[in-house]
């Protein structure tokens, strides 16, 4: 997305003045938006010299003056309904902006200083200590552009923007003519490209994140004289290669050689260092892959697990297998990549291959991060790892992260940031279908729309995946920060709403930071993309929606000024623990997974901070202070793991079983005492959340959980799907929210054992009015002080 101005708009004078369309509706639209751009500014000049500033109000007026010659441009190009709708929701943009400021509906805050910030309590920190919100879209100069200049950046700058995300030359493009790096990068990545950007965000206090360049394909000569090494994209999401090849990690040795050495000898290391807050390693990388070097590393982990062949047949049950010479094994060789059908059908033989392939993902990127850094003496580097997040939990076959190799427990140990890759988008109702791509010229084939992009009809925001992720990253590494640099709060690649619904970014970033979200860049299919097969024109990017940019930017910066009343909730103690066992998720698959979302969501809208609870923490003795343990159909868990949860269960934490309690340990052995002991309830296993939500009051009550506070309707009875949660600060103030994710309105007050609450609603840096009871339509929420 370039920041165009109005000279440089389709259809504008050299004079800035916008060329009348004949369309006299349009027009009269455009001229009124061109007197508002330059009312607001009018009403922001007093503000130039401050360092106090509106700065909600600023960023509505850069979003206009770039809507305002896109409107003009899509007219031109005969998008004449988009066209209106740009102007009708830009006029809307300025309308609110303008009645903001008369009324003194705003804060003034003083920028947050970004250079050299750090992850620290699970945020990025400044030199001030400050916690930062760091936030973007994707695109604004993510590849394509060989100029960026200090205007570029500043019109960035006045949108809210304090990160960027820039694709630096990638492998293939660097190695493209043999073993040497190219000359002068590649086009468009002329020579001084990155110096220059890397210039120009500093100057204006913009922090960059670098996205690496492994994945995408190895060069021609390489697949060439080595094609053992090449993998189908198919296999190998985002990285076309065998991690394990050793050709394969020489030349991505020489990249990161080049790479850094380039950094380092055109930039001062003090600049890098204030500038460059993050390296991201690999994009939704997938390692599926069984080559011959994988075959050989498979081996060896298979003869350490076991030892002797005779103990891997009968884990494996080969005997049971189609009859056959290979089989079973005389030795740890005869292991043969043809078997792998066989193996991943053996309940064994599949978790042996999916921990192997975690221990591979893990030891890839371990290595590209060390490298990185070795070839940078004195630059920070701080790394992380983009894994699409819903597919740690999906049931679907096809949509699960294991076999992908990653496992998202295990991979914060390797980066120092937390990637990922979140989908809340807003539930399609009939205003705001799903929307199919305008082609441009005539397509084979457009990215399919997918029928149900939503996880369960009952919420008006696709929040359940975010949640748990986020929820299960601040359990297993609480002091590391979320960044998603892939945040589907508008769109995903088959869902295409070109209708937002008006409140739904703000309330999709609040729900994230209240859980952990630390940084994000939203994703889009820009205005005008290109696909495999064609150019085509998408309605539904939030560059095609001035309202939707305009909340996120918005909310974006309320965000960073409340951070000390938004770190809080994610750093609170888990008061409810939902044991995640990766041993049943990769033993029991679709049933284990659907248990723990049911069990999830019904706790969910308990008024209580939920966490989960892995075997490792179990093992490690984390996160034992929770007042309840949650076992959702886990029939499978590592002995070590089983033990803590007895010694817990004997000391007093009361334990709810959902459905079948643990029989096995992770390698499929009974368990000779199956007993727990303490407080124990049982509940079966149910065909849906709902059937565990209308007890979760009761269960909370026996297990005695404390909950000072409770959210009800006016006659007494919960809520359908508010969540809210409650956390004290240092001085002992309780801070609340309240955030409604059903389709319904709910009318809601706070409830204390000894009566109803009085609350103090709070809204633009101060206690905005006290209050009994509060209305949240959908996606409404509410931050308030407890009286």
């Amino acid at each position: 997305m370039a920041m165009l101005t109005i000279e440089e708009s389709a259809g504008a004078h050299p004079e800035g003045r916008i060329k009348k369309t004949g369309d006299p509706d349009f027009d009269a639209l455009i001229t009124d938006i061109q007197n508002k751009i330059a009312a607001l500014a009018g009403k922001l000049q007093p503000y130039e010299q401050s360092t106090a500033k509106p700065r909600e109000i600023i960023a509505s007026l850069q979003v206009s003056t770039i809507f305002l010659p896109w409107a003009v441009a899509d007219h031109a190009a005969g998008h004449l309904d988009l066209a209106m709708k740009e102007a009708r929701d830009t006029n809307e943009v300025l309308d609110s902006a303008l009645a903001a400021i008369k009324a003194g509906d705003f804060a003034l805050s003083t920028e947050k200083a970004v250079m050299r910030v750090q992850p620290r309590n699970g945020v990025f920190t400044n030199s001030s200590e400050q916690p930062v919100f760091m936030r973007t879209i994707g695109g604004l100069v993510e590849g394509g552009y060989e100029i960026v200049n200090a205007d570029d950046m500043k019109a960035v700058k006045d949108l809210g923007v304090n990160n960027l995300t820039v694709q630096v030359p990638r492998l293939r493009d660097v190695f493209a003519d043999g073993p040497t790096p190219r000359d002068g990068l590649m086009p468009p990545w002329t020579g001084q490209f990155l110096n220059n950007l890397i210039d120009a965000a500093h100057a204006e206090k913009i922090t960059l994140n670098l996205k690496c360049g492994l994945e995408g394909g190895l060069p021609n000569w390489f697949a060439q004289l080595y094609p053992e090494a090449v993998v189908d994209k198919d296999i190998n999401h985002f990285f076309e290669q065998d991690p394990d090849h050793p050709e394969v990690r020489a030349l991505a040795g020489r990249y990161v050689t080049w790479l850094m050495s380039g950094l380092l000898a055109n930039n001062d290391l003090a600049k890098l260092n204030e500038t460059v807050v993050g390296f991201l390693l690999g994009n939704e990388t997938s390692m599926t892959s069984l080559t011959d070097p994988t075959l050989a590393k498979f081996r060896q982990h298979l003869r350490t697990k076991y030892q002797t062949i005779d103990s891997l047949n009968a884990a494996w049950k080969t005997d049971t297998w189609p009859a056959s010479p290979d089989y079973p094994y005389l030795s740890f060789s005869a292991v043969k990549k043809a078997h792998r059908p066989l193996i991943e059908a053996s309940a064994m033989g599949a978790y042996d291959w999916h921990t192997f392939n975690f221990e591979r993902f893990n030891g890839f990127f371990a290595w590209f991060a060390a490298s990185l850094k070795a070839a940078a003496p004195g630059l920070t580097v701080r790394t992380h790892v983009k894994v699409e997040s819903e597919r740690s939990w999906s049931p679907r076959p096809n949509v699960w992260n294991y076999p992908w190799g990653s496992e998202r427990e295990s991979l914060t140990d390797v980066t120092e940031i937390i990637g990922c890759d979140t989908r809340p988008i807003a539930g399609p109702d009939q205003r705001s279908p799903n929307f199919q791509l305008t082609p441009v010229e005539e397509c084979v084939e457009l990215p399919p729309v997918d029928p149900t992009p939503l996880e369960d009809p009952n919420y008006c925001l696709n929040w359940l995946f975010q949640s748990l992720e986020f929820d299960l990253m601040k359990s297993v590494a609480p002091l590391k920060p979320i960044y998603d640099t892939e945040w589907h709060a508008v769109q995903t690649t088959r869902y295409r709403n070109a209708n937002v619904p008006r409140g739904h970014m703000r309330a999709a970033l609040r729900l994230a930071t209240w859980h952990g979200l630390a940084a994000t860049s939203v994703w889009q299919y820009l205005r005008m993309d290109t696909g495999e097969n064609c150019q085509f024109f998408n309605e539904a990017s939030i560059t095609a929606q001035p309202y939707v940019m305009n909340e996120f930017f918005n909310e974006s910066v309320v965000i960073d000024n409340e951070m000390h009343r938004v770190t809080p909730f994610h750093q609170a103690p888990r008061k409810i623990r939902v044991v995640h066992s990766v041993s049943a998720a990769l033993h029991d698959r679709a049933s284990y997974l659907k248990a723990i979302q049911d069990v999830y969501q019904a706790f969910y809208f308990s008024d209580v901070q939920l966490g989960l609870m892995t075997e490792r923490m179990l093992e490690e003795g984390r996160g034992t202070d929770a007042e309840l343990l949650i076992l959702p159909a886990v029939r499978q868990i590592s002995l070590p793991a089983w033990s803590r949860l007895q010694a817990l269960s004997q000391a007093g934490t009361p334990i709810l079983v959902v459905g079948p309690a643990p029989q096995l340990d992770n390698r499929l052995r009974p368990l000779q005492d199956q007993h727990l002991g303490g407080a124990v309830r049982q509940l079966d296993l149910a065909t849906s959340f709902l059937a565990y939500k209308a007890v979760n009051d009761e269960i909370i009550g026996w297990a005695g959980v404390a909950r000072p506070y409770k959210v009800l309707r006016m006659d007494g009875t919960r809520p359908a799907f508010v969540e809210a949660r409650f956390t004290s600060t240092p001085s002992g103030a309780t801070l609340g929210y309240a955030i409604n994710l059903g389709w319904t309105p709910e009318t809601i007050r706070l409830e204390r054992p000894s009566g109803t609450s009085a609350f103090d609603i709070y809204r633009h840096g101060r206690v905005q009015r006290r209050a009994s009871e509060v209305q949240l339509a959908p996606r409404e929420y509410v931050t308030f002080n407890v009286a």
